[in-house]
């Protein structure tokens, strides 16, 4: 399989997932004012392909039409202005520290997606104050009236400092591979998620499918089920 079949299967599995959500959330109902969709990337283990997942679904979703916000909150060294060739001063580390509104810190990205540049090092979303919190999540929420689409590329799912944000969104797409302790993470932030109760979570199999991964896949695929998980287990690459 070539790197370049494997992007173009990845990319049609994103387009199928942006698509089936568009599609829902237009046949819903709305009051009162515009709010974005909002969606978490999140996932538990590390270089799975999370960000760049979210940055490529952002993409996705602006080449449908949608106006797109993509926020970097992982809790830790973010990368997101790295894979969008950004170099951003103001970033959500001066959010956090009331230098700078979430509005002001927005900044243009690669193919007409908004994006927000992550905090610059772990201890900025680390012990946050509740108060600090919930006027964050105040922002996000003002900030969901001026977009189609929200994504938060949320980092891992188990770290406390996310769970706030998390609240916010009504999709989780939780990102993995089939190696064994990327699965394992990934099942117990997909544990930990259902407690937020959210209307829509798909899990997607990332970087790193190798041949003969559909039986591990639908072994996972029948676990979560039998748990009572309401989660689509979806392959990024054939």
């Amino acid at each position: 399989m070539t790197t370049t079949a494997t992007r173009t299967d990845q990319a049609t599995t994103l387009r199928h997932l942006a698509e089936q959500f568009k599609q829902q959330h237009e046949s819903m109902p709305t009051a009162g004012s515009r709010r974005a969709h909002t969606i978490a990337v999140t996932g538990g283990k590390g270089g799975v392909g999370r960000s760049t997942v979210a940055l490529n679904l952002a993409i996705t979703f602006a080449e449908l039409g949608q106006k797109v916000c993509l926020i970097d909150a992982t809790p830790g060294l973010g990368n997101l202005d790295l894979l969008c060739g950004l170099n951003c001063y103001w970033n959500l580390s001066h959010v956090i520290s009331g230098a700078r509104q979430l509005s002001e810190v927005v900044t243009s990205g690669p193919c007409g997606v908004d994006v927000v540049v992550g905090a610059n090092d772990l201890s900025q979303l680390e012990g946050i104050p509740e108060s600090t919190m919930s006027d964050l999540c105040r922002q996000l929420e003002s900030l969901q009236t001026e977009y189609d689409v929200v994504l938060l590329d949320a980092g891992n799912a188990l770290h406390s400092s996310t769970r706030p944000l998390l609240h916010l969104a009504e999709m989780y797409l939780v990102i993995t591979t089939p190696e064994p302790t990327a699965i394992a993470d990934a099942y117990a932030s997909i544990k930990r998620l259902a407690t937020l109760k959210p209307a829509q979570m798909d899990a997607l199999l990332g970087a790193g499918v190798a041949p003969g991964v559909s039986e591990q896949v639908s072994v996972w695929n029948r676990n979560l089920r039998s748990r009572a998980f309401r989660v689509a287990v979806r392959r990024a690459a054939q």
